[in-house]
């Protein structure tokens, strides 16, 4: 178990937070310890009954701490672990080790590793009886990848609900949100106002929104733009590009879903809401 050791090095080297200096020192403290522990006892007992609950609970510790490698390492090691059995349970390998694998290596930038992955399931399952369905699992993961992270660019361009001719590319020296959304989800909505007062705040700064709402209907849309009129940046009708839409393209498969984009046409972070989103758009604004 030379990985478990190399990570329990990695857990006692990060040191413990100093207690009691704010809810967020406090919490830290206790997933640090709680990750020192596990992989201590994992160490100790690599074969144990429970030995597969401690490396699940150790990796959500490693997230919690923002240990990105080390839960990447434990998670390949895990499916190694599990794909060997005679009947893998699915949801466990697929559903937990895979799928999480594949999120944080588009993540963390490393796209490659969640591909290589994938490609390794699709070889170790190419006999199961389930096949099929694990297959069209994971095209689901492997379009997951097309959702850019940090340091990629994205291609976007369309002719907006008010008839404007707008491009990304066009967008270059300045600071930008490409902004997915709906009229129909809630928590869309919710976040329309501070995604206005970012917009009217910097918008003379050199800020600039795209938005590509994913709406059922163009007439939901026309109504809430209507009745929004301070919503006044280029906005596409994802479904007027049929099955060459945004989301599809960047796989988005939950809104609201943001990618700041910054003077040099790279993403430089995503998802951002609330208050985090002004303060990004301010820092970029500011850096240069």
């Amino acid at each position: 178990m030379k990985t478990i050791a190399c990570l329990l090095m990695g857990v006692m080297t990060a040191g413990l937070a100093q207690a009691g200096d704010s809810v967020e020192a406090i919490l830290r403290e206790a997933a640090n310890l709680k990750a020192e522990k596990l992989a201590a006892y994992l160490v100790r007992n690599p074969e144990a009954e429970d030995a597969e609950r401690g490396r699940a609970e150790l990796t959500r510790a490693y997230l919690e701490l923002d240990m990105h490698d080390e839960a990447m390492g434990l998670l390949l090691q895990r499916y190694e672990e599990r794909v060997k059995a005679e009947d893998p349970d699915l949801q466990e390998l697929l559903g937990e080790v895979v799928a999480a694998y594949v999120a944080l290596s588009g993540e963390q930038g490393r796209k490659a590793d969640g591909r290589a992955l994938i490609a390794r399931a699709r070889e170790d399952l190419g006999g199961h009886p389930m096949a099929q369905r694990i297959g069209g699992f994971l095209d689901q993961l492997e379009g997951s990848l097309n959702r850019p992270g940090p340091g990629d660019t994205m291609e976007v361009a369309f002719t907006s609900t008010d008839g404007r001719e707008v491009s990304l590319a066009d967008l270059e020296g300045k600071v930008a949100l490409v902004h997915f959304w709906a009229t129909w989800c809630g928590p869309c909505v919710a976040e329309i106002p501070n995604v206005i007062s970012t917009y009217e705040t910097h918008k003379e700064k050199g800020f600039e929104i795209l938005s590509i709402s994913l709406d059922r209907n163009r007439q939901a849309l026309d109504a809430y733009l209507a009745r929004h009129p301070a919503m006044t940046w280029p906005q596409a009708f994802d479904r007027d590009r049929g099955e060459d839409g945004f989301a599809e393209a960047f796989g988005i498969t939950g809104i609201p879903a943001n990618f700041l984009i910054g003077r040099d046409g790279r993403v430089v972070a995503t998802d951002l809401r609330g208050e985090a989103l002004g303060q990004a758009v301010a820092e970029l604004l500011k850096a240069d």
